[in-house]
């Protein structure tokens, strides 16, 4: 990767913040005092969430291709995974054969502590050596008219919460807990208290219906932090029935939150959950907030994901799609003078991506703009009439397969120049 110089350096640096190492830079607006940034952490936890990518319609795991994720997850400096449902033999063997295979991560399950049968689901994570165990719990009450035809009492469901983080405790492992979706703020000031009282290790506030705003998860999760105190740990689950997963992640990180559930490729029940790369560099770059997480990896764990499910990654995703490092019509000079930082706001090189020129109808004629300084990279010179027929041709390659590609420039330059 090569570092800029001393002159354009010190302009950023007065117009952007930029990381010292030249990997990324972010607006300093970003950064004003104006906006409210108490409590933001200074590390997070990532969790990648293997349970919801399995809730994916078409998506069927195999025992190898989980465990070939899981190795590239740990490679990537992810940390947590919740690998199933322990009352499902097939994601039991998933925790068990990973953990034979040497894996570090800390593997987690997911226990419904309203069901009936949740010390029995406990009693199976112990068993099978999940190191957590994930319970959605809370009264929800539109939930509940469905599966009773009747409003659920409340205070039964958190009573039984309660017992499923005290027995889950009483067999030494990790708990974690949190209301499904709640709509009521003083279910959600319940739940809370219950699960700091019962002990648990964490609590997760969900978002299970993707119907929250950044500013609601913010206040979530701030009025939590004053509920369960510093000492435990506060989670995010946020889906994207209206986009926002990645933004209600990322805001409740920045609120305080330490930590969050995301999936590869944003994979997940309905429209999925919060995008694993896309909070990763978010909470890296914008909110300056650490992951360690290595981003460069990242890439080529989405892409295993897309040809183990077959769930195509969109060309146009946000930091892994084929097009995001693409250039385009006036913006293509700059490329050609190496200047990633007027487009880029992380270099190509640090997400693992490569940088890639597209002619397309956009494409300026005549003597100033990209065909010129095309010519001039390849070290060659055209008259303006070469120019024309340069950007003609171009133009019919476009007419017939909707862009050239810069190998096809570079043919069509040659041939018109007879060079």
């Amino acid at each position: 990767m090569a570092y800029l110089d001393d002159r354009v350096l010190k302009i950023l640096q007065e117009e952007s913040v930029m990381d010292p190492q030249q990997r990324w830079m972010r607006s300093l607006i970003g950064d004003s005092t104006l906006i409210n940034s108490t409590g933001k952490p200074k590390s997070v936890i990532l969790r990648e969430d293997m349970r919801s990518v399995f809730n994916t319609v078409g998506v069927f795991p195999t025992l190898e291709g989980t465990l070939e994720i899981l190795a590239r997850l740990e490679e990537a400096g992810i940390q947590e995974v919740e690998i199933g449902y322990p009352h499902t033999e097939e994601h039991n063997e998933f925790c068990r054969e990973a953990k034979k295979a040497g894996c570090k991560i800390r593997l987690g399950g997911h226990i419904n502590a309203r069901a009936k049968d949740y010390k029995h689901n406990i009693d199976l994570a112990v068993d099978n050596g999940y190191d957590m165990v994930n319970f959605v719990a809370g009264g929800d009450k539109i939930r509940g008219i469905s599966e009773r035809g009747v409003a659920v009492d409340e205070q039964k469901i958190l009573d039984q919460v309660s017992e499923a983080i005290v027995y889950a405790r009483s067999k030494g492992i990790m708990t974690c807990a949190g209301g499904s979706s709640p709509s009521r703020l003083d279910s959600f000031v319940n739940m809370c208290a219950t699960i700091k009282q019962a002990g648990s290790d964490r609590i997760v506030i969900y978002d299970g219906r993707g119907w929250q705003l950044p500013d609601t998860i913010q206040m979530m999760v701030r009025l939590c932090r004053s509920i369960v105190g510093n000492d435990m740990g506060i989670f995010l689950h946020c889906h994207n029935d209206f986009g926002l997963a990645v933004a209600n992640t990322v805001m409740g990180l920045k609120a305080g939150a330490d930590g969050a559930d995301t999936t590869v490729n944003g994979l997940g029940h309905r429209t999925g959950n919060a995008n694993l790369e896309q909070v990763a560099a978010a909470t890296k770059v914008l909110a300056d907030i650490e992951t360690n997480i290595d981003m460069s990896k990242l890439g080529g764990i989405c892409r295993l994901e897309e040809k183990l499910y077959g769930i195509p990654i969109p060309k146009n995703a946000p930091i892994t799609g084929e097009y995001i490092y693409s250039y385009l019509g006036r913006k293509i000079p700059f490329l050609l003078r190496g200047d990633w930082y007027v487009f880029e706001n992380i270099v190509a090189e640090e997400l693992g991506m490569k940088r890639d020129i597209i002619w397309a109808p956009t494409t300026p004629p005549g003597r100033e703009g990209a065909i010129p300084a095309k010519v001039e990279q390849m070290g060659l010179e055209a008259t303006d009439e070469q120019l024309d027929e340069i950007y003609q041709r171009m133009m019919a390659v476009c007419r017939e397969k909707s862009y050239a590609k810069d190998e096809d420039m570079e043919e069509i330059i040659h041939s018109v120049l007879g060079k």
